[in-house]
């Protein structure tokens, strides 16, 4: 009795300290601005939400390593019930609170003891891998040691996590046949020694759930919320702001049901995080940062300074900053992210292509771009000289009309 009573009261000061860093997210949320693409088309995101978040179906291009991440991903889900479970049992005071569901109990356990090994194989190949022969999209400039051990750091508590389960499966094998491999290993546990595995996976896991928040690994939490809530528009699509179109309009002699000063905002484009949409914020808050987006962007391939996982950096850094202090003299434009990466985008959307997670890094660049173009009237030098070519010469080489198709010769 008095094991369940300290169990509950660790169990509502971890719920509590849980929803106190959700909120704190949900206020910064709220910062932001309204989604321009709307999330219609529930069918065709509950599709992608199965093939791109549940199948992992863009990371799979990858064999080896796409396909060791996507079996952590299965893992962690259906270890996830054992751990329902497991904090069902500390609740209730009860032993295997899921057996009550006879034969379908046998597949979950099945699974969850399977998968349990199959994913501390996985982690223990990314570890070596990070520590012996880091690939190069590991690495970047902008990639510190904050998060390079974050990275680790999560890979041994999922290590972790599941060697106390395989621990406490084993201590039930003696008792029940519910596991298949655990069950193979015939040395006695001692009862008290169970209990000490158990409450130690317990507590690990209240523990890492509470730092998941903190790290670049957030996206467990948010990832399949992400790609779910993400348009079915093309990447290409780039909404126009309302005070345009009303603007463009009414300027034209045609009816609007507003008027362009009704909806003029505060100002165009993106400057600062207040200026980002939901979407945008929430794609930070998804970046698995594994580097597939800036791996295969054009920018980066021709030493651009541009980097496409950068810029959802910065978002979550300058957001988190410009919560606590509204007043700063900072901005995500200038101070964060220069205008030499945001003009060095092709918008090839080439990263929105290969994003695990369905990011759209284009839109927000887009933004920023208009912010630059319509509330600074200022322009990428090599657009503007582009521009200048075209008006004086009819073509973007600076050479003469006569001589514009000898570039291919």
């Amino acid at each position: 009795m008095l094991e369940q009573i300290v169990f509950i009261s660790i169990s509502i000061i971890w719920i509590l300290a849980l929803c106190l860093i959700l909120l704190s997210y949900k206020k910064k949320y709220n910062l932001t601005m309204a989604n321009q693409q709307s999330s219609t088309g529930f069918f065709q995101r509950l599709r992608n939400l199965l093939v791109v978040g549940i199948f992992q179906s863009r990371i799979l291009n990858k064999p080896l390593s796409g396909f060791s991440h996507a079996l952590v991903f299965w893992g962690f889900l259906v270890i996830s019930i054992a751990s329902i479970e497991i904090i069902i049992d500390g609740v209730f005071g009860s032993e295997l609170s899921f057996s009550e569901l006879g034969g379908f109990y046998y597949a979950i356990s099945y699974s969850v003891d399977i998968m349990s090994y199959i994913v501390i194989i996985a982690c223990s190949v990314f570890l070596v891998r990070r520590l012996i022969n880091s690939p190069k999209r590991f690495q970047a400039y902008y990639i510190g040691i904050k998060e390079k051990f974050d990275a680790i750091f999560c890979l041994l508590m999922i290590v972790f996590l599941c060697s106390s389960l395989i621990y406490v499966n084993i201590y039930h094998s003696q008792l029940y046949d519910y596991y298949p491999v655990s069950g193979l290993f015939s040395f006695d546990i001692q009862y008290y020694h169970y209990k000490i595995i158990w409450w130690a996976h317990i507590l690990g896991l209240f523990l890492f759930a509470l730092y998941l928040p903190f790290s670049k690994h957030f996206h467990v939490y948010l990832s399949l919320f992400n790609v779910f809530s993400d348009s079915t528009n093309s990447y290409a699509y780039y909404p126009s702001l309302k005070s345009i179109r009303a603007y463009v309009r009414q300027s034209l002699g045609f009816e609007t049901e507003i008027q362009s000063e009704d909806v003029m905002p505060e100002r165009f484009g993106v400057f600062d995080v207040s200026d980002i949409s939901k979407k945008n914020y929430l794609d930070s808050l998804s970046c698995t940062q594994c580097g597939r987006c800036s791996q295969v962007c054009p920018a980066v391939r021709t030493g651009k300074k541009l980097s496409p996982r950068k810029i959802f950096i910065d978002v979550r850094y300058r957001m988190n900053e410009y919560y606590k202090n509204k007043d700063s003299e900072n901005t995500l434009v200038d101070n964060y992210i220069t205008s030499e990466e945001i003009w060095a985008c092709t918008t090839c959307n080439a990263c929105s292509e290969v994003c695990p997670v369905n990011i759209r890094h284009a839109n927000l660049i887009m933004n920023m771009r208009r912010n630059y173009v319509m509330d600074r009237a200022e322009i990428g030098s090599d657009i503007n000289l582009f521009m200048r070519n075209m008006e004086t010469k009819q073509c973007p080489w600076d050479m003469s009309p006569e001589q514009r198709l000898s570039w291919f010769k």
